[in-house]
């Protein structure tokens, strides 16, 4: 029984086809978009300056350790951003032997993409919710610091605009990732 070809550049291109494209291209746009208008949100809120009118007790300490478990989320979710779709994409887990195999390895890295944007969207809005759980407590206008939770958005930002999956993306990451075997990065 011979072993059946490797997908092609040509195979794949074809597969690129812009209703294959398009969701994918949406996807960052929508993620974004949600990040945005809940940090819009906490910005109306804050120049209404509707928070507390006393700081509860307690609030200082509680906004620390959800400050402390931003910084380690936001740690932790860029590791898992560069690693889990590294491990999604490999030429061993696309079957060489399916007649769809070019949609396959497509389908590959289209859930390794949102992986990735989904791992860095979390982080993103929990900072947000930190800046909004101290605005409500009358914390973020004395002391400014916790704005440094919005900053958690930074590397969703950073991943949406340096790996927006355009064609000619998707087509280097299959010739580096699948052919060249290293996965995706």
């Amino acid at each position: 029984m011979s072993t059946p070809p490797a997908i092609t550049r040509e195979e794949f291109e074809a597969a690129l086809t812009p209703e294959a494209l398009r969701p994918l291209q949406i996807l960052p746009g929508a993620l974004a978009a949600g990040v945005l208008t809940f940090a819009m949100a906490v910005g109306v809120l804050f120049a209404q300056g509707s928070g507390a009118a006393e700081i509860p007790e307690g609030a200082l300490q509680t906004l620390l350790t959800l400050s402390l478990a931003n910084v380690l989320l936001t740690t932790s979710a860029a590791a898992m951003a560069v690693l889990l779709p590294g491990l999604m994409v490999r030429p061993g887990l696309v079957p060489m032997d399916s007649q769809e195999r070019a949609a396959l390895c497509l389908g590959r890295i289209r859930s390794a993409i949102i992986v990735r944007f989904a791992v860095l969207e979390g982080p993103a809005l929990y900072g947000w919710v930190v800046c909004l759980v101290a605005q409500r407590n009358g914390v973020l206008s004395t002391d400014p610091r916790f704005w440094l939770n919005a900053l958690s958005t930074l590397p969703f930002v950073a991943g949406v605009v340096l790996g927006f999956p355009t064609r000619e993306r998707l087509k280097g990451i299959f010739e580096t990732r699948i052919l060249g075997g290293a996965g995706l990065s």
